[in-house]
């Protein structure tokens, strides 16, 4: 497989496949494209090892009312936080929220984009909103060091 393009005229492998067809083109190319399927994979690979996401410790899966939805949460190593992963396994749009005891209430920050998307609240509630078949990767900051 010619997977970064090194040889577009080729009709066939060295080994003498036919040449494959990507679904999404050549890597190299799609590293040129920030929307692309490998620039955005290049991304979240680049999240998991800036925060240790390989190396968290599973504290819970919450209940959920619906059914598409799935959320795992995760203590990041070195005291970085809580992690929330919430992933929508179906068409329709979610809303909902969910409850998280003894996570420290702070601001909830989309790791991906970098924005905050609101707070934990001191009851532990945290608003989940899902476009079908979408995925978050969130992270509790908890409390902010307060100014001397």
């Amino acid at each position: 497989y010619d997977l970064v393009n090194l040889n577009p005229d080729a009709a066939t492998s060295q080994a003498g496949l036919p040449r494959a067809e990507t679904l999404y083109g050549p890597i190299d190319e799609q590293l040129q494209r920030p929307d692309s399927f490998a620039s955005q994979l290049q991304r979240l690979l680049a999240v998991r090892q800036a925060y240790g996401i390989y190396a968290s410790q599973q504290t819970m899966i919450p209940d959920v009312v619906s059914p598409g939805l799935l959320v795992m949460v995760h203590e990041l190593p070195d005291a970085r936080g809580t992690q929330v992963t919430a992933l929508n396994f179906g068409a329709e749009p979610i809303e909902e929220t969910i409850v998280l005891p003894n996570v420290q209430s702070g601001p909830v920050v989309d790791m991906i984009n970098e924005t905050v998307e609101g707070d934990l609240t001191a009851n532990g509630e945290l608003l989940i909103r899902l476009e079908g078949y979408e995925g978050l990767s969130l992270r509790i900051v908890g409390a902010l060091p307060t100014m001397r």
